[in-house]
């Protein structure tokens, strides 16, 4: 009796460790949060910080990890909750969900302009594998690593895209990889020593040559060619052969032959013109020789011995979270650089090492700082300053925008759009995966021409079967058009939501903005689809008839779409309104709420 006893209670014990440690660790978080709020309160007068009420509280929390603004009902959990650590648990929840991978997505796809269509790259694998890599949370050096170790196709390595995305161009990817993991602009040294800071030009190329064996090879399609004359295609078929061998037989390697050469007209005195240039970084320590250069370069790259890396990482994600970088620009640190809390810096630098660059464990650890729970200002705080006491009140970007009015309307925004490039069809994705997989052979080529009659065929009649009607529906936001922002083609449809208020073009790196414009309030104000999403919602519909009164719709409409109840001066002047307007009176408050700064802006 006495061992079962003992045996029960062993595993019991068991059992439990694991939620211990889970406790463990969200107890150490908030020691973490709170070392920041007294590091930040060190230097400042008022040595206590203020925080937002709970109201206010549940819908930043929202926008900011998931991207979107609460539902009714949510608000309604958070607010009757008594538990005192209640705000800490919300983070961890919206943290653990499968929502904030879906947002947090598009920190990533602003850095690496990830765009829909880049050359080389079939059925969205590149941002798959983004994707992927946000959800399995996996740590931000690792991904980092593989982004610049990647070799292969794309089928098999989604990694590949980051060389795909400039197709190959050696120059403009290392001065993009010193601005993004190492806050370093040295582009303009691609072709002259750099006007205001110590790069030269000779260290551009030094840098870049890590790169520098990097080829972005396709396959021989000459065979082809003489057979596929003989078959008599039409123009709209080989355009589509042409497309499919390209892609389906573009992969990145490396040559080890290939050398990275100083330009012919290289004019300064430290080394010749189209002289052979070996890597080497602009920093003391450097990458072992004795690997491959690239694998070299992602090791010494993401190391935490790395003098810049931690830092522009810890800095990119405060910026995110808070509104503003302890330094600025995030991906300009220099020897002018004025930093704001340099103890704050280092206490973050060393944190994140800590957290094995664990995205998600560093997101927590600033989310539960009551530094983050500041209230807002809505006059213009000085750039120059970094505020201790108060942020700036910032427009919603146009990720949370668009999510947010998926949320008024929508049961569910999270259903996944099964996106695929609409130039290949399906089966062509598979022959191309077939292609990368085993190669490009002869006796392959009536199976692929017989797919690509039939696909150039099918858009043909497709094309010719559209109606004008149809035409203009898709150019609106097509059958996709109430996915996820995260679902939507990059860079948005022109008179897409998405674009009007400011999602980045991902051309450069850093083009979002949150600038207010004309188009933007005559979208809200006139939109027939916003209209009519609203006044058809079955979601909204079927939310209003569970509902006893008038009383109750009110409510539910103000915590749908502003997160708060409504005023008695605003409930008295809606119930005049309904009594001229039945019909359409609860459509109508809908809509004007939306089009309210208390819609747009986080408080």
């Amino acid at each position: 009796m006495k061992y079962y006893k003992s045996a029960i209670f062993f595993i019991l014990f068991y059992m439990s460790f694991p939620q211990n440690k889970i406790i463990a660790k969200e107890n150490q978080w908030q020691k973490d949060s709170l070392k920041i709020d007294q590091l930040l309160l060190k230097d400042s007068k008022d040595q206590k910080s203020n925080s937002i009420l709970d109201i206010v509280f549940v819908r930043r929390i929202y926008l900011e990890t998931v991207g979107r603004i609460p539902k009714a009902k949510e608000i309604k959990i958070f607010l009757q909750d008594q538990n005192k650590n209640k705000r800490s648990d919300l983070i961890n929840q919206l943290m653990n969900s499968n929502e904030h991978p879906k947002y947090f997505y598009h920190f990533w796809a602003d850095m690496l302009r990830l765009q829909t269509k880049i050359k080389g790259v079939y059925n969205n694998q590149y941002a798959k594998w983004v994707k992927k890599s946000i959800a399995e949370n996996k740590p931000y050096n690792q991904i980092v690593y593989e982004l610049i170790s990647a070799s292969g196709y794309i089928s098999q390595n989604g990694a590949v895209g980051y060389y795909l995305r400039d197709e190959g161009k050696i120059l403009e990817i290392a001065s993009t990889t010193a601005q993004l993991f190492l806050g370093t602009q040295i582009g303009c040294a691609q072709c002259h020593d750099h006007a205001f800071e110590d790069w030269t030009q000779k260290q551009f190329y030094e840098f870049a040559s890590y790169m520098g064996k990097v080829k972005l090879k396709m396959a021989n399609a000459k065979p082809y060619r003489k057979l596929v004359k003989k078959e008599n295609l039409s123009q709209k078929e080989i355009q589509t052969l042409r497309r499919l061998i390209q892609t389906a037989t573009t992969k990145i390697t490396d040559i080890q032959s290939k050398k990275l050469r100083l330009p012919k007209d290289y004019k300064y005195n430290n080394a010749k013109p189209n002289q052979i240039i070996h890597p080497k970084v602009f920093l003391k320590d450097q990458p072992l020789a004795n690997e491959n250069s690239r694998i070299a370069l992602a090791k010494w790259l993401t190391s935490p011995k790395n003098p810049l890396f931690t830092k522009i990482t810890v800095n990119r994600l405060w910026k995110k979270v808070m509104g503003k970088g302890l330094f600025e620009p995030v991906d300009d640190y220099n020897q002018n650089t004025k930093v704001n809390h340099p103890e704050v810096l280092a206490y973050l630098e060393k944190k994140m090492i800590e957290y094995d660059y664990n995205t998600n464990d560093f997101l927590k650890l600033l989310l539960n700082t009551k530094h983050y729970q500041l209230p807002t200002s809505s006059e213009n705080l000085s750039r120059s300053k970094y505020y201790t006491d108060v942020r700036q009140l910032q427009r919603m970007k146009a990720e949370q925008v668009w999510n947010s009015l998926l949320t008024i309307i929508k049961e569910n925004i999270n259903q996944e759009v099964d996106y695929h490039d609409k130039n290949i069809s399906r089966p062509l994705i598979a022959i191309a995966d077939k292609i990368q997989k085993e190669g490009l052979k002869i006796e392959q080529l009536p199976q692929i021409l017989e797919i690509v009659k039939s696909t150039a065929n099918r858009k043909n009649k497709m094309n010719k079967s559209k109606s004008k009607r149809f035409k203009k529906r898709n150019k609106r936001g097509g059958s996709k058009r109430f996915g996820r922002a995260s679902e939507q083609s990059s860079p948005p449809r022109e008179q897409h939501i998405l674009n009007y208020f400011g999602q980045s073009d991902r051309l450069m790196i850093g083009t979002g903005n949150q600038d207010p414009n004309l188009p933007q309030v005559l979208t809200l104000l006139n939109s027939p689809e916003i209209n009519k999403a609203i006044s058809k919602s079955p979601f909204i519909k079927r939310e209003i008839k569970k509902l006893k009164n008038s009383n109750e719709i009110m409510d539910f409409i103000y915590l749908t779409i502003i997160s708060r109840l409504p005023t008695p001066e605003e409930k008295e002047t809606i119930i005049k309104y309904i009594k001229t307007h039945k019909k359409t009176a609860y459509q109508d408050l809908a809509w004007a709420l939306i089009n309210t700064r208390e819609f747009l802006f986080i408080q």
